[in-house]
């Protein structure tokens, strides 16, 4: 099971792989601790030292450190593929 902001914000990184926390909030008018909690659930470890989903991963930026690289795990984009075939 999964909130809608979770596939929401799943779905926003599928389509904007290489995109940053800050435009995923502008886009989807989230609040940056909404999507924290929503990437951080999507990520490896969930808050509250919980396990994730795996299907997202931050990678460091090279223009830019502070502001991380949103991308899919190879399950994210299984899961994305699962996604696609169903609609």
């Amino acid at each position: 099971e999964m909130p809608i902001q979770q596939i929401l914000t799943f779905c926003w990184v599928a389509l904007n792989e290489g995109g940053v926390q800050r435009d995923l909030c502008s886009a989807l008018d989230m609040p940056h601790s909404t999507a924290s909690r929503n990437l951080a659930a999507l990520s490896t470890v969930h808050r509250l030292g919980k396990p994730g989903l795996g299907l997202i991963t931050w990678v460091e930026n090279p223009e830019d450190r502070r502001a991380k690289l949103l991308m899919l795990t190879d399950k994210g984009r299984a899961f994305a593929t699962q996604i696609t075939d169903l609609l």
